[in-house]
């Protein structure tokens, strides 16, 4: 839980240095760790550090959706180590109906390209229409 609190931490830290946030954000469906906003952009962001066998699946996928339908966003992102990265290949890009999440690490933030990225392209995978 304390290497999971410090993860959450520094993610946030990360995404604060590049655009705006508000972290544990209440909705009708729980609370999303926090809102990013970017170039004009809000993301519903979930930060899950799963570590060794445990890989992003579709119940975290749909976890954040509810957040994103709750909050009327769009645009979504979970943010886990690569390890954790869900096995399907090229299923880091993702839309559900009108929404698109991304799945992204803490290098991708760094790096700046997968946000970049989401916000002036459309790009994605079709699933679970």
């Amino acid at each position: 839980l304390q290497r999971s609190n410090k993860f959450e931490k520094d993610i946030i830290s990360l995404l604060a240095q590049i655009g705006e946030i508000k972290s544990q954000v209440k909705n009708k469906e729980g609370f999303a760790d926090c809102l990013f906003r970017f170039k004009d952009e809000t993301f519903v962001v979930e930060i899950k550090d799963y570590r060794g066998k445990n890989n992003i699946t579709m119940s975290e996928i749909k976890q954040l959706k509810r957040y994103m339908d709750a909050m009327n966003h769009k645009k979504g992102l979970i943010v886990c180590p690569k390890e954790s990265f869900p096995k399907r290949k090229n299923s880091r890009n993702l839309y559900i109906g009108d929404k698109n999440i991304k799945i992204v690490s803490k290098e991708d933030i760094l790096w700046g390209h997968s946000i970049n990225q989401l916000v002036s392209t459309k790009m994605g995978t079709a699933w679970l229409e």
